[in-house]
């Protein structure tokens, strides 16, 4: 065999076998040792990264979990990905959902310009500017970088002391996740930052912080999910596109889980007098008092 065959066939080896001793390989492809050591030299060159672990248990292993290397890709070719994107999202499809939303925004988030082109994306659904929404997500993603406190001024003119940790998108908005100082996990929109300034003092980050333990497939988790019941006129949509994983449609009768109050009165605003609530009743009290309001107006 040729050593692009043998370089494969180590690659299938290591992908379904874990930790393979560089002997075992030798055997299974009836080359030498130095041979083996040979491949594996021509396979991180390829991309692959390849570990090698000392002692009784040891051997190589293949940390890449996909089996073909993604290659690095231009600043060209993120920001074409990103104008795809933009326009791929209007489309409606099934498909775009908040987790393939997640995957495509890690990818192009590697832009290696000051700070990512986020008004390429989503941005223009916001009644903001998108410039300085990029300018706020640079001050958050240079202090998070380095570690370093920052004094926010909020929507509702209070300033706090926090140390940032990530920033993240839910739908069309994003926030910054982090610590409070002295207190507890706290989020804020940067749409709604007033000012953010970084601080001369820096904080140790928490090493098993994980941004999914505050979030799921349908945004930001809350100590106690909601159930919406009720009525409505044309569900079709809804056995079609799943907006929570607790959703059941029976007729014009339905369920759904809601893990944000947000969301579910965007949802009940949405349906306008299509929708009739069942339960809770504190969410058709809502409904009613934006039906008021709306009356008021005429």
């Amino acid at each position: 065999m040729n050593q692009v065959t043998l370089a494969i066939n180590m690659l299938f080896i290591l992908k379904t076998q874990g930790i393979v001793k560089k002997e075992s390989i030798a055997e299974q492809l009836e080359i030498s040792l130095k041979m083996v050591q040979r491949l594996r030299v021509q396979l991180e060159t390829a991309g692959y990264g390849i570990l090698v672990i000392k002692g009784r248990y040891g051997g190589y292993k293949l940390t890449n979990n996909s089996f073909l290397p993604v290659s690095d890709l231009t600043s060209e070719e993120l920001t074409e990905l990103a104008i795809a994107f933009n326009s791929l999202k209007k489309l409606q499809l099934p498909f775009i959902t908040h987790k393939f939303k997640n995957a495509y925004q890690k990818v192009i988030a590697n832009i290696p310009t000051q700070f990512p082109s986020i008004s390429l994306i989503q941005t223009q659904e916001l009644l903001i500017d998108p410039y300085e929404l990029e300018a706020t997500i640079a001050v958050l993603q240079k202090a998070i970088q380095s570690q370093s406190i920052v004094t926010i001024r909020y929507s509702n003119n209070k300033e706090y002391n926090y140390e940032p940790y990530e920033v993240f998108q839910v739908d069309y908005a994003w926030y910054v996740i982090g610590y409070q100082r002295y207190k507890d996990v706290r989020v804020f929109r940067l749409d709604r930052i007033i000012n953010i300034i970084i601080n001369d003092k820096t904080f140790i980050k928490t090493k098993d912080f994980n941004l999914a333990q505050y979030l799921n497939d349908t945004g930001f988790k809350i100590e106690k999910p909601m159930i919406l019941k009720g009525y409505l006129k044309d569900s079709t949509y809804l056995l079609e596109f799943r907006l929570s994983d607790h959703q059941i449609v029976e007729g014009d009768y339905f369920e759904i889980k809601f893990y944000s109050i947000a969301r579910a009165k965007r949802f009940i605003l949405e349906q306008g007098s299509k929708l009739k609530i069942l339960e809770p009743h504190s969410l058709k009290e809502f409904q009613r008092n934006e039906a008021l309001k709306v009356l008021e107006l005429y």
